[in-house]
């Protein structure tokens, strides 16, 4: 199975990557095994492909990851933590309400491994994805598309929740034009 999906590839309809990093649930059964029988991967953008279906119906290269964040994350960086706390990891040790996934944590080598067969292909993917858009198009708009629980954003109130990570990811004002 490959472990991600790429939706128009080649149109270059709009300035535009949709990117779908936690939308994925599969997880290989060489990684499988190793969990712990309780262990519980609870936490995915579970249906974004379908609630997000008429961008690449509209033409929006879209790509979809299908593997479980559990696998590794690639929605963090390459040099994050190689443990601790799930939300600043590539690859968990254990699950979002901290129940250990493993009976003992994984070596380096085990961690390299998904980052070179997982992770690294699919950002040479993404990447590839966003220079060839930059062919055509002065810049690009890579919208980095996720769910999650109403309070997990003080007073999370919003159906949307528009972010540039404070100023890191985005120009404000590329951020002010799309409220």
């Amino acid at each position: 199975m490959e472990h991600y999906k790429i939706l128009n590839e080649n149109v270059h309809q709009f300035p535009v990557v949709i990117d779908l990093p936690h939308s994925g649930v599969f997880v290989p059964q060489d990684i499988r095994k190793r969990l712990l029988g309780s262990a519980c991967l609870s936490n995915s953008d579970w249906f974004l492909p379908e609630l997000y279906d008429f961008l690449p119906a509209m033409g929006c290269t879209t790509i979809i990851n299908q593997l479980s964040r559990y696998v590794v994350d690639m929605n963090r960086s390459i040099e994050s933590a190689r443990s601790g706390d799930y939300r600043k990891t590539v690859v968990y040790h254990e699950n979002t309400q901290g129940s250990s996934l493993y009976s003992s944590p994984l070596d380096e080598n085990e961690i390299n491994r998904r980052v070179i067969q997982y992770y690294q292909p699919y950002h040479q993917a993404l990447e590839k994805l966003l220079l060839e858009k930059l062919q055509v198009y002065p810049s690009v708009l890579l919208l980095d598309l996720h769910s999650f629980f109403l309070d997990f954003v003080e007073g999370g109130s919003q159906d949307v929740y528009l972010s540039n990570r404070c100023g890191v990811t985005s120009s404000e004002q590329t951020l002010q034009q799309l409220l």
